[in-house]
């Protein structure tokens, strides 16, 4: 009975690891699909950023425009590429000398003169003023800030910054902010009903998150929430391979990928990590569902180990039926035996005593007949002997007893 309920143990454990695993499996599936999808469209808008800026600045070369006529050429990047935010040229000591905004009804507005800004101090500035003639810079990816002021509604942007070069303005740099606001919506439309998308901008910041409060956090001064603060685990897991499938983080689902960043610079674009994970009802009801499949299997081997105990114990009790039947006739056929022998040797013992009467009557024979020839002599002697004597007697001559 004790290797019947280890035999049980050991068949709920895997029926329910690989119950379990079956039913996670169209999930997990679900879940890479997502991510693949997502992946997909960070990868191809991140991967435009730098085309479109170079492309914008080959513009700008080729039209050679006049300082006067610089922002009418800086707004046909509004019309070519419609994510763009803001489009700004900054000379070398980080002054703004022309701004174009879009505004939320999608105007392209120029920032009067008296309301440009000196950007020398922000960390794309100081990148950009540091490349090389023909390099980009790509910003990390933060919520739109004008005057110390996050811009509400938000701004998720992404920086382009490259050194251009006009007769009309000298050297400078070109820099592009791009909205991501449509990117980021699409890749939120990604979400199903138990599988839900996170995108960590970097490990500082989620940029899409189902609880929206824990987006951007560090651009809004709050406490932390990010993947290093949320999911530390699966950072490091993430840091060591690309990919991470069917990962169980308090009692969730997670699969991830990591979009790895071409660039190095302090404050450029970092690794993006994209995340999918199922609804906190989904893997507890997979257990449960696993544990109840794994709980039937265990009863029916049971069962089944309780039938195979119970003929194993007809069946040795049969054998030692058998045995101790087999052991009675051994030992009846011992006692047989034993009296055979002894048989044996009593019939061995009577006809070597046979033997021997028949060997000493022949002896008395061979012996009576002499014996019984002497008798007769001897009675025959004293017979005469006795005449003799009587003769003495009755004073016979001597001659005559000797003739007698």
């Amino acid at each position: 009975m004790l290797f019947v309920s280890l035999v049980c143990a050991t068949v709920f454990r895997f029926s329910f690891i690989e119950k379990l695993a079956d039913t996670k499996q169209p999930f997990e599936v679900r879940q890479n699909a997502i991510i693949d999808k997502a992946a997909l469209l960070i990868n191809t808008r991140l991967s435009l950023v730098e085309t479109q800026i170079r492309l914008f600045k080959h513009e700008l070369t080729l039209l050679n425009p006049s300082a006067n006529q610089l922002e009418s050429a800086m707004r046909s990047i509004f019309t070519l590429y419609r994510d763009s935010l803001q489009v700004r040229w900054i000379d070398l000591q980080g002054a703004e000398q022309v701004r174009l905004n879009k505004t939320e009804d999608n105007r392209v507005v120029a920032v009067p003169i008296g309301q440009l800004q000196n950007k020398y101090q922000r960390y794309y500035t100081q990148a950009g003023l540091a490349l090389d003639n023909d390099s980009v810079f790509i910003s990390q990816i933060d919520l739109n800030v004008e005057q110390g002021i996050v811009q509400r509604p938000f701004q998720p942007t992404l920086r382009a910054v490259i050194k251009t070069q006009l007769p009309s303005k000298g050297e400078g740099l070109l820099v592009i902010n791009f909205d991501l606001r449509s990117l980021l919506a699409q890749v939120s439309s990604l979400n199903e009903e138990n599988i839900q998308l996170l995108i960590s901008a970097g490990a500082k910041r989620w940029v899409v998150h189902p609880n929206k409060d824990n987006e951007w956090r560090i651009d809004l001064k709050k406490a932390p929430s990010n993947i290093s603060t949320d999911l530390p685990d699966l950072l490091a897991l993430l840091k060591e391979v690309n990919i991470a499938q069917g990962v169980e983080i308090d009692n969730q689902l997670y699969t991830a990928q990591s979009i790895k960043s071409p660039y190095e610079r302090k404050g450029s674009l970092p690794d993006i990590y994209v995340v999918s994970r199922t609804a906190p009802s989904v893997l507890p009801t997979l257990k449960k569902s696993a544990m109840l499949y794994a709980v039937l299997v265990a009863i029916a081997t049971g069962l089944g180990g309780f039938v195979i105990y119970v003929s194993y114990s007809r069946y040795l009790k049969s054998i030692n039926s058998l045995n101790e039947e087999l052991a009675r006739q051994r030992d009846n056929l011992q006692s047989s035996l034993e009296r055979q022998s002894a048989l044996i040797d009593e019939l061995a013992e009577s006809k070597k005593l046979s033997s021997l009467s028949i060997m000493v009557a022949g002896l008395a024979h061979e012996l009576n007949t002499p014996v019984g020839a002497t008798q007769l002599a001897l009675s025959n002697q004293r017979a005469l002997l006795e005449k003799l004597v009587k003769n003495k007697k009755k004073g016979l001559p001597n001659q005559l007893l000797s003739t007698t």
